[in-house]
């Protein structure tokens, strides 16, 4: 996706992906620290991306809170996690249009899984179990969109994904069932 941004935008959208793909090689190479400069880099260079709307431009900043709330997981920065999570669901509450609320929902719903993973890790079951709630309410709500594009009705839904990240929804209860 990222390099299809590249190759297909202007030369301001091409350094907010070099940065995101930078950051993700340097997070696979366990530079967790270096990846978050990365993305933050990403992350002012997105916010300036004139070429997008605000909603392109909010789903690609998102994405790259996700992946810095990655990153600070896998350093134990849980709290930092969080925070970004935090920022990411407040950027789509701010930008929320209903021409995309779709695409919204399934960001949103990402957000609640990563933050019931973040609240697994700091011991509060409760706030994990609430945030996976939230995520299968959504996706729930998404999957009963599948019936009306079934009967013609184009819906801008990747229904894999949504069936992806059901499943990791309901990895995470299960996860904070048998703790």
């Amino acid at each position: 996706l990222e390099i299809t941004m590249l190759l297909e935008n202007d030369d301001d959208i091409g350094v907010a992906a070099i940065l995101n793909i930078v950051g993700n090689v340097s997070s696979r190479k366990l530079d967790h620290s270096s990846a978050k400069d990365f993305y933050n880099r990403s992350i002012e260079e997105r916010r300036a991306q004139l070429g997008l709307s605000p909603q392109q431009r909010c789903e690609s900043v998102v994405q790259t809170y996700t992946n810095i709330a990655i990153a600070c997981g896998k350093q134990k920065q849980y709290r930092k996690a969080e925070a970004y999570v935090e920022m990411g669901l407040k950027a789509i509450k701010d930008v929320e249009d209903l021409l995309y609320e779709e695409k919204f929902s399934i960001l949103t719903s990402k957000l609640y899984i990563q933050l019931g993973n973040v609240f697994i890790h700091v011991g509060d079951l409760d706030l994990s179990m609430q945030n996976f709630e939230k995520s299968l309410r959504i996706l729930n709500k998404l999957i009963q969109m599948k019936d009306l594009d079934s009967q013609g009705k184009h819906i801008d839904v990747n229904f894999d994904e949504v069936e992806q990240e059901m499943h990791r929804t309901r990895h995470g209860i299960g996860l904070v069932l048998s703790m």
